[in-house]
């Protein structure tokens, strides 16, 4: 068990680590696209999310707040959590619905059927929104912006796993040579 916790909570940290970097840069080039800029951590803090400006005067926010890393690792291991309870929840309730009769059978996991397309959408359409959800509940911005932040987010992890097994596929021609 030991062992295990030596193993597991590393490599858990990592992943959190790398999840919170590829949300910062998600909120980077979403301030990027909106055109506000990124709020101050001073700002960020505020109550109501207003910042105040040099008169004093409340001004709300154009951007979305950059989060520090540590608080962007809170939320990825948030999203993972809540992602995964409503998968679960959502696979549970397809199963039952699948049973009641109400959606027929699915063949095989390979199968290309209509009940497997709908799942694949359903599964991806509340993963979003749950996704999105959090991200405008733990940064201080709206669900409009939180939704770009997602899609970006999406962007930028399918970037950099495309990166990743591009630099391994690399390596491992290299070796076999």
């Amino acid at each position: 068990m030991g062992l295990l916790c030596i193993i597991f909570c590393p490599g858990l940290m990592l992943l959190l680590w790398i999840g919170g970097l590829l949300i910062r840069a998600a909120v980077w080039l979403a301030n990027a696209a909106i055109g506000g800029s990124s709020p101050s951590e001073a700002g960020f803090y505020e109550p109501r999310g207003y910042a105040v400006d040099w008169q004093g005067r409340a001004q709300p926010h154009r951007g979305v707040p950059m989060p520090p890393i540590g608080k962007a690792m809170a939320i990825a291991f948030a999203v993972g959590v809540a992602n995964f309870a409503s998968l679960a929840l959502l696979v549970l309730i397809l199963k039952l619905a699948n049973t009641a009769g109400i959606i027929p059978a699915v063949r095989s996991r390979l199968s290309t059927s209509p009940e497997v397309q709908l799942q694949a959408i359903l599964t991806i359409g509340v993963s979003f929104l749950v996704q999105s959800g959090i991200l405008a509940a733990l940064l201080p911005t709206s669900f409009g912006r939180a939704c770009v932040v997602q899609v970006l987010n999406w962007g930028v992890s399918f970037l950099a796993l495309v990166g990743t097994l591009v630099v391994l596929g690399t390596l491992h021609a290299v070796r076999l040579h």
